[in-house]
């Protein structure tokens, strides 16, 4: 068996249709056998991602064709056995919830003085 690439990665930039995104992550990484999770949210996206290159690349690609995620390069790292039970894609309202209403580190990073 090849060894196992775990990607991790984060971006916060808005994101349009979420849903639209979710409804073709989700049966691509079912398709190619990967395990992780995908969070996508109005504000960016979150993942943890394990699988082989083969099984990453595409992922990786479809990832990279969102508008302002073209450059996104992920953490990587190796596992001698998949890290991962399952595979979720999941549209949240926030991608790291912070508890504060109005915070949107999408379109604007840093608090108005």
């Amino acid at each position: 068996m090849s060894p196992i690439t775990n990607l991790a990665g984060y971006r916060f930039i808005p994101v349009e249709e979420p849903e639209k995104w979710k409804s073709q992550l989700l049966p691509l990484c079912r398709e190619l056998g990967l395990k992780g999770t995908i969070l996508l949210a109005p504000e960016g996206i979150n993942f943890f991602l394990a699988g082989t290159r083969s099984q990453l690349d595409p992922v990786l690609t479809l990832i990279r064709s969102i508008p302002g995620m073209a450059d996104l390069t992920p953490k990587e790292s190796s596992s001698a056995t998949q890290p991962f039970q399952r595979m979720l894609v999941k549209v949240k309202k926030e991608i790291v919830p912070f508890g504060i209403e109005g915070v949107d580190p999408a379109r604007q990073p840093t608090p108005k003085i």
